[in-house]
């Protein structure tokens, strides 16, 4: 655990200090990232998922290129290819699995930091909820769905210009490395609606519909994707209760807080966008109650809540502010503090050069 606290009070603290003062965007982001990186870079089996990436990082690098985008491929590796293409390349610099750890974790990380450093209101803030809103240490896990879900983050420039033509590019790049990130397509459309307008009801009675007929829908597609590299995103298990009922609750703060100042962020137009990820995150988790395999769908909407609650902060007058930040700092320390202990094989913490 004292990594960890660690590491939030430094990286929080180089956060703070560059918020605050005019230094060089780029010195910001690397200052940040290097705590960050070090202690996801450097793990060893920390992380429920992490001896079966270590596993592929053994094995693809020594694959000839031409037999990633060979017909036989999908026979072998249960990847898409831009994933394996990646891992592939990062193979060329150095084969060590513990290396291509390292980078996947230094790509996931700088993207989440630089797109922070870029629209964030209070970077310092977003920071130390980065880390403590456990988003930092869910992409020890899932490694390919967080890179494919940060890739699209850094997108955001264009759902606040409503570029589909270059949003849609990198959302296209992301499928590549895991194809359920085609479901930000149709998201894109829907994060314009008006933040608890007619439209964003409608999405919320379909995706009440789809809880209610949620069991039969996994079991339509349980056949069709049995045997291939899917089939965990539709089977069912027996032993699932679904999703921790405290994560709903803590997905449902910023979306209450701003349903009750809504008239306060409205002038905000980036607000409207940022409100609707954040909704559609708390509506996902809402389903997942029944199977928490749907739960893995929120990695691609609750890094916008990291952007949403700075800008919650701004609603508050001078000394309001500062208790809701305070208040904030104390919710989300205990929260993290709570799920370390349990949560995704993260604690122990070991280094690689202890293994």
């Amino acid at each position: 655990m004292a990594i960890y606290i660690s590491n939030l009070i430094i990286t929080t603290i180089i956060a703070i200090i560059f918020n605050r003062k005019k230094f060089n965007k780029w010195w910001a982001i690397i200052l940040v990232t290097i705590p960050l990186v070090c202690v996801a870079g450097f793990r060893w089996k920390v992380g429920t998922d992490f001896g079966t990436y270590y596993s592929t990082f053994e094995e693809i690098p020594y694959y000839k290129l031409s037999f990633l985008f060979g017909s036989t491929y999908s026979d072998f590796i249960p990847y898409e290819r831009g994933f394996s293409v990646l891992i592939w390349l990062i193979g060329i610099i150095n084969k060590n699995p513990q290396f291509i750890v390292f980078i996947t974790s230094l790509i996931n990380i700088v993207l989440v930091v630089y797109t922070l450093k870029n629209y964030s209101e209070h970077f310092g803030l977003s920071i130390y909820l980065y880390i403590t809103t456990m988003i930092y240490y869910s992409a020890f896990n899932g490694i390919r769905q967080w890179i494919a879900s940060v890739i699209i983050f850094l997108a955001l420039k264009y759902v606040f210009e409503r570029n589909f033509k270059k949003y849609l590019i990198f959302v296209i790049i992301a499928s590549t490395i895991h194809i359920s990130a085609l479901i930000m397509i149709p998201v894109y459309f829907i994060v314009a609606f008006k933040p608890f307008g007619k439209k964003i009801i409608m999405v919320i009675i379909a995706f009440a519909i789809i809880s209610i007929l949620l069991e039969p829908l996994l079991l339509s597609f349980e056949s069709i994707t049995a045997g291939t590299r899917y089939e965990d995103y539709t089977s069912i298990s027996d032993s699932d209760n679904g999703v921790n009922i405290f994560r709903v609750l803590v997905a449902a703060v910023p979306v209450i807080i701003s349903f009750i100042y809504y008239k306060r962020l409205k002038e905000d137009k980036e607000s409207r966008f940022l409100i609707n990820f954040s909704t559609l995150n708390l509506l996902i988790l809402l389903v997942a109650m029944q199977s928490t395999i749907i739960s893995r769908f929120s990695m691609y909407f609750e890094l916008y809540n990291l952007l949403l609650y700075p800008k919650l902060v701004n609603i508050f007058k001078k000394e309001e502010k500062y208790l809701f930040v305070f208040l904030l700092g104390i919710f989300f320390f205990v929260y993290m503090f709570l799920l370390l202990p349990v949560d995704s094989n993260l604690l122990p913490y070991n280094f690689f050069w202890n293994k």
